[in-house]
């Protein structure tokens, strides 16, 4: 049978495993994160993997060591606290991974995900990669911002220091301005929404943070900027320890040590008159696990518009209000179950209502509610709907003698089959059950099924039994699930029952098995990754061409009034035009700025004017005399031999002497310095690297060039995200 990916870890926390927007699959194990990039060119084999081995070739996995290691600016150094205050995970823990997550897309570099990882050491972090090597490296330590003064961190002790310890995180949905909202040009934060992320600490407090990466900070050290919002204290634990004999002292250092342990931020409910002038405003459920209680909290946001002309301020300044939420008055409907997590909400912008799975012993629980209710405090618990899975009646697999019921969930995901229109809630749990329930239209629950997924886990462990004669007696344990366009990742590692397991460090192995859902086959995503091809494909590269064209003739001199860096942009684009064989009315519009650009520099621009006219796409090398005369920096010539560079192609181009580079697919100006460049990932497209242009020129580059590139964030040929090389494809 088909072969799981076998990876040298052992799966340290619930929820062990990610997948990013952008087809990165995260995985965590003890001080490591593993990162498995499907291969692009992986298709020779990808029907026949039958092997292990083949099917770890079908992905770059890449291993983040030593995600434990800190440096005293990051971490600085903790001293052993008080009998109430001290921490064991920060002053005793080997600062394992406890949980992780990809932000969603636009935060990071290239409008790529960062990763967001949780250490047992209570140090929540971001990693990306960094350089042509795609080196993964701390980016930024999301604890900082909790501190008073995150300018000048200094030690602390007491209250002050559980302010500052992460228990739990999780992504908030971007705050997303509608289109409509605003009259200006949309930008990156129209498109890509303003960043959010919620926290719980030691100190119980839930704080919504907000972090963004500004333009023109190029250094890892202060690549992203975290600012505090909001926060809110989270009180009360009478329910607590009800066991423990009331109003003693054991009573009282229970409760005192009770900390929230899982949070979720439910979709915002956007209101459809926004308040104190901002763009934007919306409501959202957060769910917090304290100790076994469930707390909720009503977030409110708003966006502000700023000042868009700052590089470093953000377009938009976001605005957040905490309270408790009326859900809280009807606790009494789920007291009696012991809640221990994971949260997951489930929603469509379609569905009429929202359900919250949760993680109780030995099942599942889901609250559901009318989306109307939840945007209104006054009729917050109208129309909820309790309903109680326990394990035991959940669907198994034939076959699985011995069921573990009484596992805790170790993860959620939430699917959508875009051909059916379906949601689906998928679980797994540490006993080895897995389950699927698709919501209707409406968002109601319907019948637990066996997942696909779920199937691969059993078969394996039943070829896994054969081997080692087990009679049976083996458990698949499940870490995490992930999902991505339709294929599901589940993480589980295989362990004998009725004896006693011994295992070396070296010995450690997890298994990462990547179904396609529909048909239950091992995923072959070979079509995901690969590049447009064929007529259609040409036809839609020439057409995104000519938007790219229209947009730098026609924005131009009102993004960056007139200046050479101006008129070489357009005069390039002109050209562009003409070689690319655009349509009439582009080559018009390109034929009015070459008239423009011969009056006003003096250039000699008789051929090109001419050629917009009469349909040829060839456009030859500029003598000596041209390149040195009049508007002599309009056109590009060699930086090897100084000769001039045809025109005739918006992929390459020649100089005179033969020398060839290529063109930037977005300014399609001839890429000819070493090291500015940034591809695609998917069709490995070249185009200039903004950032590094500001380097390398000193900070010297045109307000229209970058608001070109801010503007067309993606590749323009298949629309997927860049990467700093393509040495890993």
């Amino acid at each position: 049978m088909p072969q799981p990916v076998e990876l040298s870890l052992f799966p340290s926390c619930f929820g062990a495993a990610d997948w990013s927007p952008d087809g990165e699959l995260a995985v965590a194990g003890g001080d490591s994160v593993y990162i498995l990039t499907w291969k692009a060119k992986a298709q020779s084999n990808s029907a026949q993997n039958n092997s292990a081995q083949n099917a770890s070739e079908s992905w770059h996995i890449t291993r983040i060591l030593r995600v434990n290691f800190f440096t005293f600016a990051e971490w600085p150094t903790v001293h052993p606290q008080n009998r109430d205050d001290f921490s064991v995970g920060v002053e005793q823990s080997s600062s394992n991974v406890i949980g992780l997550a990809w932000s969603p897309p636009g935060l990071a570099r290239y409008r790529r995900s960062v990763l967001a990882v949780l250490t047992s050491n209570l140090i929540l972090s971001l990693w990306e990669p960094v350089g042509a090597n795609g080196e993964w490296v701390r980016v930024c330590i999301i604890n900082h911002a909790l501190y008073p003064d995150p300018e000048a961190l200094q030690k602390l002790h007491g209250a002050d220091l559980q302010k500052t310890n992460i228990r739990s995180f999780q992504w908030c949905p971007p705050a997303q301005v509608s289109q409509s909202a605003g009259s200006r040009s949309k930008t990156p934060e129209d498109r890509w929404g303003v960043q959010l992320m919620a926290v719980t600490t030691d100190a119980n407090e839930v704080v919504f943070l907000r972090i963004y990466r500004p333009a023109g900070i190029h250094q890892s050290s202060q690549a992203y900027i975290v600012t505090k919002l909001a926060s809110h204290s989270i009180h009360g634990a009478e329910k607590q320890f009800p066991m423990a004999c009331s109003g003693s002292l054991l009573q009282s250092a229970l409760r005192s040590k009770i900390r929230p342990t899982s949070i979720s931020c439910g979709p915002w409910l956007t209101r459809e008159e926004p308040s104190d002038g901002s763009l934007f405003s919306a409501t959202s459920v957060v769910a917090v696990i304290y100790g076994t209680e469930l707390r909720f909290i009503q977030a409110t946001v708003g966006l502000v518009d700023t000042d868009p002309d700052h590089e470093v301020t953000p377009q938009y300044e976001a605005i957040i209000d905490l309270k408790d939420h009326p859900l809280n008055s009807l606790s009494e409907e789920w007291a009696h179950h012991r809640i221990i997590g994971p949260l997951k909400w489930v929603h469509m912008s379609q569905y009429e209502k929202i359900t919250l799975s949760i993680g109780i012993v030995g099942g599942v629980l889901t609250l559901t509610w009318p989306s109307s209710a939840l945007n209104s405090s006054e009729s917050a618990g109208a129309g909820m709907e309790i309903q109680e899975w326990p394990c035991s009646s959940l669907p198994t697999e034939e076959g699985d003698l011995f069921p573990r019921h009484m596992e805790p969930v170790s993860s959620f995901f939430t699917a959508h089959n875009v051909q059916d229109d379906v949601c689906t809630l998928h679980m797994g749990t540490v006993g080895g059950l897995g389950a699927a329930i698709d919501l209707d239209k409406s968002g109601n629950l319907e019948t637990w099924r066996v997942p696909q997924w779920i199937n691969f886990v059993q078969r394996y462990r039943e070829e896994y039994d054969l081997d080692r004669d087990l009679r049976g007696y083996n458990l698949a344990r499940i870490w995490g699930l992930a999902t991505y366009q339709g294929f599901t990742a589940v993480v589980f590692t295989m362990h004998p029952t009725d004896m006693v397991e011994y295992r070396m460090n070296s010995a450690e192995g997890a298994f990462v098995g990547l179904i396609d859902e529909a048909t239950g086959e091992v995923a072959d995503m070979h079509a995901l990754f690969m590049p447009p091809a064929g007529d259609e494909a040409q036809n839609s590269a020439h057409a995104k061409r000519g938007q790219v064209i229209t947009s730098v003739l026609s924005t131009v001199e009102r993004e960056g009034g007139l200046s050479p860096e101006n008129y070489k942009m357009i005069y390039t684009a002109a050209c562009c035009a003409i070689t690319d064989e655009q349509t009439e009315q582009v080559r018009h519009q390109g034929q009015e700025w070459l008239e423009r650009l011969a009056e006003k520099t003096g250039a000699d621009l008789t051929e090109e004017i001419s050629k917009c006219a009469d349909g040829s796409s060839m456009i030859s090398a500029k003598s000596s005399d041209h390149l040195n005369g009049p508007g002599g920096y309009l056109f590009e010539r060699c930086e090897v031999c100084d000769a001039g560079l045809i025109w005739d192609s918006p992929r390459e181009v020649q100089c005179q002497n033969g020398h060839l580079f290529v063109r930037c697919g977005l300014s399609f100006q001839a890429i000819q310095e070493p090291g500015v460049s940034k591809y695609c990932s998917i069709c490995q497209a070249e185009y200039f690297d903004e950032d590094l242009l500001i380097r390398v020129r000193d900070g010297h580059v045109d307000p229209a060039f970058m608001h070109l590139f801010d503007a067309f964030d993606t590749c323009i040929y298949c629309d997927k995200k860049f990467q700093a090389s393509i040495q890993n494809r």
